[in-house]
């Protein structure tokens, strides 16, 4: 039997709560804290211009408003059924980016951001 659907892992730590504070209805001051702390709202980073993009998500290269630091800004894509959650294949790449931390051939994972309609992962520049 063959399954055609994307495995999603509903995580809350990558989940904002809903309030009133804001036009669509998250508020990045109520972020729920993720491995790294609090995730920060994606209008933290100022994306400068477009990288290139897969299947996974788009690559942009952006400024962190909070040190002004480059760095590498992935967009992951939401498929329809994956807008309640985090898709299983960019948790994956989150772990193994962890697991690889220090490596001088692995790209340093900075933090995971998020917004109402999308799941961002920052990436060091250099």
């Amino acid at each position: 039997m063959s399954h055609n659907h994307r495995s999603v892992t509903k995580t809350s730590s990558l989940k904002r709560p809903r309030t009133k504070e804001s036009r669509d209805g998250y508020s990045p001051s109520n972020a729920a804290p993720s491995a790294y702390g609090r995730c920060p709202d994606v209008a933290t980073f100022e994306k400068l211009d477009r990288i290139g993009q897969g299947t996974y998500g788009t690559v942009y290269r952006a400024r962190d408003r909070r040190d002004g630091r480059i760095v590498a800004l992935k967009r992951i894509i939401l498929h329809h059924e994956e807008s309640d959650g985090f898709p299983q294949t960019s948790l994956r790449e989150v772990h193994v980016l962890r697991s690889a931390a220090g490596h001088p051939n692995v790209v340093r994972l900075l933090d995971v951001a998020v917004s109402s309609s999308a799941r961002t992962v920052p990436f060091s520049g250099k």
